[in-house]
């Protein structure tokens, strides 16, 4: 699996303005579904706040991977959200987040749920991948970025 295989440049948004976990996790889940791969935002929403409420996603560094197992998705996919300015996540070193990927799969895809997170640990775990992510300026070139990885 490559990142171009989950990711289009339509659920990419960049330096996004959100006061909360729920507002930015609501916007992702929105441009799942205005790219068609979810049948129903609430029902995807509410599979991934349940797995918020069990443990929040993020990673530190800034960056979170909050994820939803749902029927509600089509296939497996994800959105990626930079953020100015950053939002608090709860992030065990306790820098907001401003770099999110919201990762998406149907219940019987568990090997592709590990792929991508691979392919998203891959990424911010390069160095200065988080720095590089979000430099870009368009959802172009920060598509063009992790699709090169």
């Amino acid at each position: 699996m490559r990142l171009s295989d989950v990711l289009s440049v339509n659920c990419i948004s960049l330096q996004a303005s959100c006061q909360s976990r729920f507002e930015a996790l609501r916007r992702l889940t929105g441009m799942l579904a205005d790219a068609g791969l979810i049948y129903s935002k609430s029902e995807f929403l509410l599979s991934v706040l349940t797995r918020e409420e069990e443990e929040p996603t993020a990673l530190g560094q800034g960056v979170a991977v909050p994820h939803g197992r749902s029927a509600a998705v089509k296939r497996p996919c994800m959105a990626l959200m930079t953020l100015t300015p950053g939002i608090d996540y709860g992030a065990a070193d306790g820098l907001p987040v401003r770099i999110i990927f919201l990762l998406a799969t149907p219940p019987d895809a568990a090997d592709a749920h590990l792929q991508m997170l691979a392919l998203v640990a891959g990424l911010v775990g390069a160095p200065g991948g988080p720095e590089k992510l979000l430099a870009c300026r368009g959802a172009q070139e920060l598509f063009q970025m992790c699709v090169s990885f």
